[in-house]
């Protein structure tokens, strides 16, 4: 029996990526990290998507190095981060693709290749998976976790006019800072200014 075009939209769980897909960030998340957070003066945005957090970046004062492994519009293009052998800069700034454990061999594959802090923008409750327990407690806890006090806007594929303005889910700037010894996490909340994306 096949599904009809419209059972097929209707039957699809559109809370799980798809290859290719992506998220549009809401660009309110960047002013609060750059107050509170000691970028330097040049930033990788590693999963750039169409250049939601780095313009913000870059109005900030602050250089990016913009790639994403698909063509969005925005940065080079058909560069896996993954497969880089040297940084592009010593500090990484994005909102990473969430499946496949991709943060954790993000935050892995960073500090081999020399990177020294890294700044990803995932969910409230990563901390949630039994899976990551290991990675967040012994081999690489992150060193500080900025949680917004409000919630920012996601746009699935840079679709802003289909996003709903009652974001349901809460985020927050993960950070790992491989300059400074291993210690506890500290968990901060920065004030959420709303931004149009």
């Amino acid at each position: 029996m096949s599904l009809s075009p419209l059972q097929l939209a209707v039957a699809r769980d559109h809370s799980r990526p798809v290859e290719g897909d992506y998220f549009a960030t809401d660009p309110a998340a960047i002013p609060p990290l750059v107050a509170a957070e000691p970028l330097g003066r040049s930033v990788w945005e590693c999963c750039c998507g169409a250049g939601d957090l780095a313009r913000p970046l870059e109005d900030a004062g602050i250089r990016v190095w913009a790639s994403d492994k698909y063509d969005r519009g925005y940065g080079r293009t058909g560069a896996d981060v993954l497969a880089a052998t040297v940084r592009a800069a010593p500090v990484i700034v994005t909102n990473p693709p969430y499946g496949d454990g991709f943060p954790i061999q993000l935050v892995r594959h960073a500090r081999k290749i020399g990177v020294r802090k890294v700044c990803l923008l995932l969910p409230m409750n990563w901390w949630d998976a039994a899976r990551r327990v290991d990675f967040l407690t012994t081999e690489c806890p992150p060193v500080r976790i900025w949680n917004f006090a409000g919630r920012l806007r996601m746009a699935r594929n840079g679709d802003w006019q289909n996003t709903g303005n009652s974001p349901n889910r809460s985020y927050s700037w993960w950070v790992w800072d491989f300059s400074q010894p291993p210690g506890p996490t500290v968990a901060r909340v920065l004030r959420l200014e709303r931004m149009k994306p």
